[in-house]
């Protein structure tokens, strides 16, 4: 019976695997249908955004209500205007209010994106700070994203 592919091939496919990270949707059969590079982080971000994207209501088995085009679309400006390294590290999650999450995964910091406000909260020396329901905007966001980043 003659392989189907060569040693070099299957190797290389298994580099690719190592250093590759599935992410996103996943088939029918349970498997990734996106495999990311671990270094695009805003990438990463977007198939990250798209699961939120696609949940109705009551997506917790409860009363969680969907993730609003608004709400979507402020993670969309946010994306635009931000740059890869400003999202290493962070995570981006539904909430079951409506809006999405975004959190820190080595700092004490997260930041809850609605439709027309942001609420964040950050570690800044020994005290925890936040603020809630600061007016949207992308670069204001970002600002709170980079303050945590460093």
């Amino acid at each position: 019976m003659k392989p189907n592919a060569t040693t070099s091939q299957l190797h290389t496919a298994m580099l690719s695997i190592s250093s590759s990270y599935p992410y996103g949707t996943h088939s029918h059969k349970g498997e990734p249908s996106v495999v990311l590079p671990m270094d695009d982080e805003k990438s990463r971000i977007k198939v990250a955004l798209d699961k939120p994207s696609f949940l109705k209501a009551g997506w917790d088995g409860l009363d969680a209500l969907p993730i609003s085009k608004g709400v979507l679309h402020n993670v969309s400006l946010i994306l635009m205007d931000s740059n890869n390294q400003d999202w290493k590290n962070w995570t981006i999650e539904p909430n079951i209010n409506g809006t999405v999450v975004l959190r820190h995964s080595s700092r004490l910091s997260g930041i809850s994106i609605g439709s027309n406000a942001f609420s964040y909260y950050q570690r800044e020396g020994g005290n925890i700070t936040g603020h809630d329901a600061v007016d949207f905007s992308a670069p204001a966001v970002l600002s709170v994203m980079r303050s945590s980043n460093s």
